[in-house]
């Protein structure tokens, strides 16, 4: 019998295990499963390319960087209007955008985290003065 929190008794031994409603409905495709970056990068493509066919580069001044399904559009100024036709042309596409995860960041004053990196203004110890530059988070 399936309870609130996503577990379910196993017949054999009323053991727990997990499950989810798109795993229940056998709709979806797992976390995991090598289809998944495929498709990913298969509708990302379809994104980028549309950025690119209805002139939003030139236009925003923006380049996109992408690995699988996660993106960062960078642009030197219209950052808003950019993030405005980025939410316009993934709904037009039937691609949803995380919007826990999306906001405009303005570098070097802020930091945002991509692929593991983090970007922002950078310190050298050599010469102290900053620039902007990706690096790995520091080990504890």
């Amino acid at each position: 019998m399936a309870d609130c929190t996503g577990e379910e008794d196993d017949e054999t031994g009323g053991k727990k295990k997990r499950t989810t409603p798109k795993r229940d409905s056998k709709r979806g495709i797992p976390q995991g499963s090598p289809i998944s970056p495929l498709l990913s990068n298969v509708h990302m493509r379809r994104f980028v390319l549309g950025w690119r066919c209805c002139g939003y580069a030139e236009r925003f001044g923006a380049q996109i960087v992408n690995y699988a399904d996660d993106l960062v559009i960078c642009c030197k100024g219209q950052a808003e209007e950019a993030l405005q036709a980025m939410r316009q042309m993934m709904a037009r596409l039937k691609l949803t955008v995380n919007e826990e995860k999306t906001h405009v960041c303005r570098i070097p004053q802020e930091h945002f985290d991509f692929l593991g990196y983090t970007f922002g203004r950078c310190y050298p110890k050599q010469t102290g003065r900053a620039y902007p530059d990706g690096y790995p988070p520091m080990s504890d």
